[in-house]
């Protein structure tokens, strides 16, 4: 679950998560002191969440395309 702003960049393409499970940020709001220092933050989910990680790897893939 994801804050609404954070959701909002999620679904922009301006905020995307690694394959790693790191939070990564478009270059584009580096200047956002609130949404860049979230740059490499891993997400704590335990590793038997049901998480689509195929999903969150093509979401990655896609978006950091766009930058």
């Amino acid at each position: 679950m994801l804050r609404s702003d954070i959701h909002r960049l999620f679904d922009s393409g301006l905020l995307t998560i690694a394959p790693g499970l790191a939070v990564c940020v478009a270059p584009s709001l580096a200047g956002h002191t609130l949404y860049s220092t979230l740059e490499g933050a891993p997400l704590h989910i335990s590793e038997d969440a049901p998480v689509d990680r195929e999903a969150i790897a093509e979401h990655y893939s896609a978006t950091i395309a766009t930058w």
